[in-house]
């Protein structure tokens, strides 16, 4: 006979709002779009602390690789991609490197 510590109800709605917490720290909602929270704070942390707050080829490296961190690039990894471009400042080699990797990029749509 197979016994429950808790019943079976009760352990899935233990389970449910953790998954949620989860799904929910992902996004970050930026002039009503969502988008890639991780690749956000990378940046911002590329551009705070020490250095000229720009962004180099090494940050933008980094930031791409949270972007790209599945097959495709979605909609909203895009979209995070043209915030960070349009709103942080870059080297001028960062920018370069920047663009041209994220033109490689597979979009999914």
């Amino acid at each position: 006979m197979f016994h429950l510590s808790k019943p079976l109800s009760r352990q899935l709605a233990v389970s449910r709002p953790l998954l949620a917490a989860q799904r929910r720290g992902y996004y970050e909602t930026v002039d009503g779009i969502k988008r890639n929270k991780k690749a956000l704070e990378v940046a911002r942390a590329a551009v705070s602390g020490r250095g000229d707050g720009r962004i180099s080829v090494t940050d933008a490296d980094a930031i791409l690789a949270t972007i790209k961190d599945g097959k495709h690039v979605t909609a909203h990894e895009f979209s995070t991609a043209f915030l960070i471009f349009r709103d942080f400042k870059f080297t001028p080699e960062g920018a370069k490197h920047f663009v041209d990797k994220l033109s490689l990029a597979p979009p999914v749509w």
